[in-house]
């Protein structure tokens, strides 16, 4: 059954990797290519997400020396701390503008490939079946109608009894952001859509293929770079996927 930790919080999110659902002309890597640029300034910092930092998801329920990928990683910043902390860590970005600022970052931090590297794929059919101990998903936002394909991809490519590690943007923030009477942050996506739910993930792949440790809407302050700024509603989320021996959940359990 699904538990809602209250351990994480306070929040204090810095972090926001959303893609709007209509991408300019050239489709979602031309938007994040124009994001990101080509020069050095990192658009969400070079801190990594202060929640998944905190996180006792990844540092205590995470093996050391686990195999760790970030989808939609960006320009690195997660990843980067993710390998720093002793994960073998993969960043994968449908940018290569991102990937490449991703790997100067990595080399600036001295990191060596052989705990980290980074890749030019699609978060909805990047990786093998059961080939990683947990998968990170930081405002890791897609177009709407491809919700569904990088949702059940986090499933499929973690290992049984690993972990889906993510924090994203809800659809309440984007309607008090569209609010003129609420004084609300910036950042995220346009698009309700492209947000994420508690309810919606109980009823995804995550809701019938393992268990909630963690899924909790929640207001955080969201303050980074020069993109995001102020008050936001946040979904946090940590999951295991199911063994053989445990079996899956009765459907509809959460």
């Amino acid at each position: 059954a699904a538990v809602s930790l209250r351990l994480l919080t306070p929040l204090a999110c810095i972090a926001a990797r959303s893609m709007a659902s209509a991408a300019p002309r050239g489709g979602p890597a031309a938007f994040w290519d124009s994001t990101y640029g080509s020069g050095p300034e990192m658009v969400y910092g070079q801190a990594p997400n202060r929640w998944l930092a905190a996180s006792s998801g990844v540092r205590d329920l995470v093996p050391e020396g686990a195999r760790i990928v970030e989808l939609a990683s960006g320009e690195g910043r997660n990843a980067v701390w993710l390998a720093e902390q002793g994960f073998r860590t993969v960043g994968v970005d449908i940018s290569a503008a991102g990937v490449a600022k991703s790997r100067a970052f990595a080399k600036a931090k001295g990191m060596s490939e052989d705990v980290l590297r980074f890749e030019t794929g699609d978060a909805t059919t990047f990786g093998d079946d059961d080939s990683f101990d947990a998968v990170v998903g930081i405002f890791a936002h897609v177009p709407p109608p491809m919700k569904q394909a990088f949702i059940a991809n986090m499933v499929r490519i973690v290992k049984p009894g690993g972990r889906v590690i993510g924090q994203w943007y809800t659809p309440t923030h984007v309607d008090r952001k569209n609010d003129p009477a609420i004084a609300w942050g910036k950042g995220g996506p346009p698009d309700a859509a492209a947000c994420l739910s508690a309810k919606e993930l109980r009823s995804s792949p995550l809701g019938t293929e393992g268990a909630f440790e963690v899924l909790e809407e929640v207001d955080a302050d969201v303050t980074e770079g020069t993109l995001h700024a102020g008050k936001a509603n946040v979904l946090n989320v940590i999951w295991t996927k199911a063994t053989l021996l445990e079996g899956k959940p009765d459907k509809g359990e959460a």
